[in-house]
């Protein structure tokens, strides 16, 4: 896996939280869309050809990665959009500004789940189209997916932007907080 560009995504990590004099422990699970590369084209970029549609293919999170029936919730924390070198050729910079709005979501893997596709993450650009080598993306705060993680879940994404000059290549980390039952 190559992760995004300055960044270490941990297995799993522990984050001890301190609530009313009490320790509980929450697990974080990174899960990483693995690597695209949107491929450019500067006649179209400078035309201002736009992209629409998925970015990566689909992660698929099975309900074997934790004894589900011990946590009392499962959310998403953060998640972050960053470049790989996988499309670096020397003498190039590329960077991210060519994405204008990028949407992720949470649906079950199966249909019979009987649970909608949810929207779980943002990202917006504002009127200026600074360089940036990393989004952040907004999350829905506290948004409870425990019973996606009881039927399994896919993360897919959504993006709209423009062609970029050249090819680049990227990956998104996911940051899922596990809290366990008391």
């Amino acid at each position: 896996m190559n992760a995004p560009r300055n960044h270490h995504v941990p297995l799993l990590a522990v984050v001890a939280m301190v609530a009313s004099g009490c320790w509980s422990v929450e697990l974080e699970l990174p899960v990483s869309t693995g690597v695209a590369v949107v491929q450019g084209n500067e006649i179209l970029h400078k035309a201002g050809a736009r992209i629409f549609g998925e970015l990566f293919e689909t992660v698929r999170v099975d309900p074997d990665i934790a004894e589900v029936e011990e946590l009392s919730s499962f959310y998403l924390e953060s998640f972050y959009l960053g470049l790989t070198d996988d499309s670096l050729l020397p003498g190039d910079d590329d960077d991210l500004s060519f994405i204008d709005r990028m949407i992720v979501y949470v649906r079950p893997s199966s249909p019979h789940c009987g649970l909608a596709e949810v929207e779980v993450a943002r990202f917006e650009r504002g009127v200026e189209r600074s360089t940036a080598e990393e989004l952040v993306f907004s999350v829905t705060q506290r948004l409870e997916l425990l019973p996606y993680l009881e039927c399994g879940f896919e993360l897919r994404t959504e993006v709209e932007g423009l062609v970029p000059a050249d090819d680049v290549s990227m990956e998104g980390i996911a940051i899922f907080v596990m809290v366990p039952g008391s």
